[in-house]
């Protein structure tokens, strides 16, 4: 069974990245999910418990996908900005 149906937030996410403009981040974000780099490493029979620093890397791309997702929203002011208002250009 694989777990990929568990990262149903990257749609959504994908999407308001990309209606606030954020091109690069959006196309990071969908290469990540498009490629699936968990899938290229090896397990079953508890070959995971062997992994070494890269494998570990590699199997956890989606989680540390959301982490840098809600850090991106977090450090990026207009992202909680009210619809029509731009935090980063406010008069003075």
């Amino acid at each position: 069974m694989s777990w990929s149906h568990h990262y149903v937030w990257a749609a959504p996410a994908l999407i308001i990245l990309f209606l606030e403009k954020h091109t690069v981040a959006t196309a990071l974000g969908a290469a990540i999910f498009y490629v699936a780099p968990w899938q290229n490493i090896p397990f079953d029979n508890g070959v995971e418990l062997a992994y070494g620093p890269w494998d570990l890397f590699v199997s956890a791309a989606y989680p540390l996908a959301a982490i840098a997702w809600l850090a991106f929203r977090l450090f990026d002011p207009s992202a909680t900005a009210p619809p029509g208002r731009d935090l980063k250009h406010q008069p003075a």
